[in-house]
């Protein structure tokens, strides 16, 4: 091994996170994860799909089985570029009792309350101007994070979606994003490592490497079975991770 190989080995290791895996669950394969939410021991899912397959809000126990399952059909804004006239689900988050969920091409966050036995309808917000389309949203107990499919991560107030902030990475197509202690975790769109970025304006990044869990997920095209779902499970204090189409989801500590 060379001088240059050794040194870029010890850099990358530098940069790893190694983790523990502590459990192992069923998911249910139909869904083609966007976002990926615990609480209250229920999971809560988005699955993107347009035409036949229609995207949808799922909600689990904790042992997996189906409490609600809520078809969004339709995309109403007609300012809106969504591919098949569908609304195309991408990430949700929980914040102060409300489901926020992302949309696609819609250019709209709907808001659910998720505080009784089913979800209900509260409102749809509009992105602010700048932001084209929706991957990723977490939440960091004030603010919404959102990612947009571009290296940047926005704060956005809550209640209106104005800007409040952006923070930018070195990374591109980030996706699906959870907030935990001053750290946004996103998946990089078809990337088999999580990424843990310190968000403040300098954004030190590490990566927490899966590919020891996703090796064991058919590959598809159009990326489909990639790594994508974190959701922080603060009763364990562990974070867990699923894919799309995926039929497991793992239970992991850093």
């Amino acid at each position: 091994m060379n001088v240059y190989m050794f040194f870029l080995l010890m850099l990358l290791a530098s940069h790893t996170i190694a983790y523990k895996l502590l459990d192992e669950q069923f998911h249910d394969s139909n869904v083609f994860t966007q976002g990926f939410e615990i609480n209250d021991n229920k999971f809560y899912m988005s699955s993107g799909g347009y035409n036949k397959r229609e995207s949808f809000i799922q909600v689990e126990n904790y042992e997996g089985s189906l409490i609600e399952k809520l078809l969004l059909g339709k995309c109403k804004n007609k300012n809106s570029d969504a591919y098949g006239g569908n609304i195309f689900a991408e990430g949700l988050t929980l914040l102060d009792g409300k489901l926020y969920l992302l949309t696609w091409k819609c250019k709209e966050i709907h808001v659910y309350d998720a505080s009784q036995h089913k979800l209900k309808f509260i409102e749809k917000l509009t992105y602010p101007k700048g932001i084209k389309e929706g991957w990723g949203i977490a939440n960091n107990g004030k603010d919404l994070i959102l990612s947009d499919g571009s290296r940047k991560l926005y704060t956005l107030n809550k209640d209106n979606l104005l800007i409040k902030n952006v923070i930018r990475t070195k990374y591109n197509k980030l996706n699906e994003l959870e907030y935990i202690d001053g750290y946004v975790y996103a998946n990089v769109w078809g990337k088999s490592y999580i990424l843990k970025i310190k968000y403040d304006e300098k954004s030190r990044t590490k990566r927490i490497r899966l590919t020891n869990i996703s090796k064991n997920h058919r590959k598809g095209r159009d990326g489909q079975f990639v790594l994508n779902g974190i959701a922080y499970d603060e009763k364990r204090d562990a974070i867990w991770v699923t894919g799309k189409f995926w039929n497991n989801k793992y239970l992991i500590r850093e």
